[in-house]
Parts: C-alpha cells; structure tokens; sequence
C-alpha cells in the first residue's frame, strides 16, 4: 500500500486522514485518526513513519482533554438515572420503602427470614431490587 498526501483540516487539528492506495492510484483504505489514535497511524505507516513524524506530533499536541462535569453536573445526573429508575417502575422512593418496610415487618411477625421473603416473593424481591439500585446510586452523590 502507498500512502497518499495525509490530510490534516484545518477545522479540525486534532485529526489526521491517510489515504491509501494500490500500484495503480486505486484507494485501498480511507481512515481518519484522532489524536488518540497516533500509535495506531505510526502502525500503519509502518517503515514510512519517520517521515510523518513532525505531522503526527502536531496532531498530538491539539489534545485538549474534556472539561471534567461540574459538581452540580454530577449531582444532576445521579438524580436524574434515579428519577428514570422510579419513573420506569412507577415507584417513588416513599412508596418503595413503605411496601420494603411493612413486607419484612410481616414476615419477621410471621417467623420468616428476610432472604426467605426475598426468595418466595416476587414482588418484594423486585422493589428491593430496585431499591437496591437506587442506593447505588444515591452513594455516588458528592
């Protein structure tokens, strides 16, 4: 394979495209590389990237790492995955916890285990999974 003119856009630094092609100008492969992906390019150049090498720094070096998400973000977020889980099960966390609460109340009354009424009941097993959940996420507010 012959590397033709590797592209670098102006609208975008960060980003270098290789074209290759075959003995007769055909394009054999078409690839656009971020700037993460340097070491994959310096493989596919193979012997040819020596000559590539100053081009491949300066795509390197427009790395800007993402902005990290705010405290607020973060906070936002977990709630929100919180809300869908409630809102998908039409289970808010009051309701969740009454019905946890007085089913393990009845079944300690009535000599069961908690892991018993999780095993036989369906229903209890899938709110405190749920709530299990819930408190998950809960632990990974800041």
């Amino acid at each position: 394979m012959i590397i033709k003119q590797p592209i670098r856009y102006e609208n975008d630094p960060a980003t270098l495209e290789a074209t290759w092609v075959d003995a007769s100008g055909a394009v054999i492969k078409c690839h656009a590389y971020s700037n993460g992906q340097m070491d994959m390019l310096r493989a596919d150049l193979g012997a040819d990237a020596p000559q590539y090498e100053a081009l491949l720094a300066q795509v390197e070096a427009e790395y800007v790492p993402p902005e990290p998400p705010t405290l607020a973000e973060r906070q936002a977020e977990i709630v929100a995955r919180i809300q869908a889980l409630e809102d998908q099960h039409l289970m808010p966390r009051i309701t969740r916890e009454t019905i946890i609460a007085l089913a393990e109340e009845r079944a300690v009354a009535m000599g069961l285990t908690i892991e018993y009424l999780r095993a036989k009941n369906k229903g209890y097993a899938g709110l405190k999974t749920l709530d299990e959940q819930s408190a998950a996420l809960r632990s990974q507010l800041p």
